[in-house]
């Protein structure tokens, strides 16, 4: 009810997470994660609307405005004051976008609440020791900054520590990496667009980037980063040199749960 604070996290998956099958996985392996580190948490499942990023990106601020009340309503109405993203651009949307907005209504009508990225959870999950990266894995990583999560959000260090708690990880950094990370080319809605009279495509550029590196893992944080770079990683051949995953994907491997299994 309105007047009751939802208990736990709600888990906020995304559009992109939610209808492309490649990113769904992202989503089930952070679902996974939280059930073994025990903390509770929900989702809005088909009520679930768009956040509004889209809509705000390309300057469709009235549509934005009424998915931003759509989410506001419902978070309202379900007592939610602790959110957690898939993606950093809901991510940045709700932490920068929303407060502005907001603060343009009379204190009563505004809902306040907290937002973190995914990655900023499994951190403070692995710092608690809620999370048991164990296992080592002995291979050589490197890391793709998403832009709304690194240079809009500047969180650039937090992914990496994750990273780097794992046994035998051997985290290399590519050309271009932290705020001179280059985009992996789906932002500003171009992941839904045709290529430009492009002769090579940004994401490709990425990816031979992190082929030289000599990684066997290209790790990022966000599902559009992933749909483009794991296109990218077959439109260049390296789809047997070069896996392309999640964070949660590699976080939930190193824990035994990417096969949907529960450890206890």
């Amino acid at each position: 009810s309105q007047s009751e604070e939802a208990e736990g996290l709600c888990y906020f998956v995304g559009c992109t997470t939610s209808m492309d099958i490649r990113a769904q996985e992202l989503a089930r392996s952070f679902a996974r994660i939280l059930k073994y580190g025990r903390v509770p948490f929900g989702t809005l499942g088909k009520r679930e609307p768009c956040c509004g990023d889209i809509a705000r990106r390309v300057g469709e601020d009235g549509l934005f405005e009424k998915q931003m009340e759509d989410c506001i309503e419902l978070f309202r109405c379900y007592g939610i004051r602790d959110v957690v993203t898939s993606s950093p651009h809901c991510f940045h949307t709700f932490r920068n976008e929303y407060p502005a907005f907001q603060a343009l209504k009379p204190p009563e009508e505004q809902v306040e609440f907290r937002v973190r990225h995914y990655t900023q959870l499994l951190r403070e999950l692995v710092a608690a020791g809620s999370l048991k990266l164990e296992k080592p894995l002995n291979i050589k990583v490197t890391y793709h900054d998403p832009c709304y999560l690194g240079r809009h959000n500047q969180i650039y260090d937090v992914p990496r520590e994750v990273i780097t708690a794992i046994p035998g990880v051997q985290m290399v950094e590519m050309a271009h990496n932290k705020a001179d990370s280059l985009c992996c080319g789906g932002g500003g809605d171009r992941i839904w667009q045709e290529d430009l009279d492009a002769d090579v495509k940004m994401s490709e550029i990425r990816i031979r980037e992190a082929e030289d590196t000599g990684a066997e893992i290209l790790i990022t944080a966000c599902p559009l980063c992933l749909i483009m770079l794991e296109d990218a990683r077959k439109t260049t051949g390296l789809e047997d040199s070069l896996r392309v995953m999640d964070l949660n994907e590699l976080v939930a491997m190193v824990m035994g749960l990417d096969g949907g299994g529960e450890q206890e």
